[in-house]
């Protein structure tokens, strides 16, 4: 059987014949610096072994010219010069951190092994940003719209495109009219985060930000994409994690605020009597679940008094500064840091019952006292 690095040189060595002298004509017409083209290559070695095959897409190649090893732009270097960048020449970059993480996580036998393809949208970039988009589909036709054969070609389990939503459009035109930018989940904007359907992609096949551009969102996609590729439905287990916290409400005689962006940046939600000025709470946090830790908590974002605070920390026994947000906390130590295993737990009901012997022990503790109303702020402005 023909190797995939092999199948791919005789794609690229067919469809981009004359390549070299159309783009040069072209840039001296133009007075541009078109530089590419880009081509994918691997370790098939790795790949093959990868329990979960993943196929990477970008914008386009960052200065290609300046980081070409072999400054030869004939096909067998240029795939060579593919494996080069990832293996020599990437860094820490949060591309390149986002690509380890997923991969590492869906693979945990290859860990820091670059066992994945990585391509972009566009084969050519302008001094390493992005082209105009009649210069984009100039491209694309020039190449024979290669991206779906490559497609083929590696056959990937999983498609993530870390393209943003300003590139859909120049997607679209290495597609066809079939192509959909579907919303996955109830709160999230597809905009932000789709799945993308087509025949020619797998089912799970993703577009989100470049992980460059979204380090502002409040949601860290990349653990969304970890989830759906492993089979877990997000929303329907945060939907199944909040009948879980009713029944722990339910059971305890307490009432539950629930926080409908739950399992997102700082989402949290907490148990509490009527009487009480502050609740039992529980939080996701840092990097969209990474930590889930609990404590006393503000009700109704009101800050809590500083008589109510001197009586909670003397029944805690603790002796921690209050903060704005979480007067007093306490960690899960087995979710300090993230892994599916706060997921595997919610699905088979574990989380839901050392929720509940938190609660239970916070209650023990409370017992008995009565709370003042909060008559002004515990922490100074």
């Amino acid at each position: 059987m023909e190797s995939i690095i092999k199948r791919l040189e005789n794609l690229y060595e067919k469809n981009l014949g004359g390549i070299r002298e159309k783009i040069s004509a072209y840039n001296v017409e133009h007075e541009r610096n078109l530089d590419g083209p880009f081509l994918m290559s691997s370790r098939e070695d790795l790949y093959r072994k990868a329990t979960v095959k993943i196929l990477f897409v970008g914008q386009e190649s960052y200065r290609l010219r300046g980081r070409n090893k072999s400054e030869s732009y004939d096909i067998i270097p240029l795939m060579e010069n593919n494996i080069y960048v990832v293996e020599e020449t990437h860094t820490n970059s949060p591309f390149w951190h986002s690509v380890f993480k997923i991969t590492e996580a869906l693979n945990p036998e290859l860990k820091n092994k670059s066992c994945f393809f990585w391509t972009n949208v566009s084969k050519y970039s302008v001094d390493g940003g992005s082209l105009l988009p009649n210069e984009h589909k100039f491209i694309v036709e020039q190449t024979n719209n290669i991206l779906l054969d490559e497609i083929k070609i590696i056959e990937p389990d999983v498609v993530v495109f870390f393209s943003g939503p300003d590139y859909d459009d120049k997607i679209r035109i290495q597609f066809d009219d079939q192509l959909q930018f579907e919303k996955i989940t109830g709160n999230i904007a597809p905009r932000e985060f789709a799945r993308m359907v087509h025949p020619s992609l797998p089912r799970n096949s993703f577009r989100t930000y470049h992980p460059s551009g979204g380090q502002q969102q409040r949601i860290n996609y990349q653990q969304l994409i970890i989830l759906y590729s492993l089979g877990y439905d997000f929303e329907s287990l945060m939907n199944d994690f909040k009948k879980q916290n009713e029944e722990i409400a339910k059971e305890l005689n307490l009432e539950l605020n629930w926080d409908p962006k739950i399992g997102q940046v700082d989402s949290c939600f907490y148990f509490y009597k009527p009487e009480w000025p502050f609740g039992i709470g529980f939080c996701f946090d840092d990097t969209w679940a990474r930590h889930f830790f609990g404590g006393i908590c503000r009700k109704e974002l009101k800050l809590i008094s500083e008589m109510t605070a001197k009586l909670i920390q003397e029944k805690l026994g603790v002796n921690q500064t209050p903060t704005e947000n979480l007067p007093y906390w306490f960690w899960f130590d087995e979710h300090k840091n993230w892994d599916q295993k706060t997921f595997d737990e919610i699905e088979n009901g574990e989380l839901k019952m050392k929720i509940k012997i938190k609660v239970e022990e916070m209650l023990l503790k409370l017992e008995g006292e009565t709370f003042p109303a909060n008559f002004r702020p515990a922490l100074s402005e």
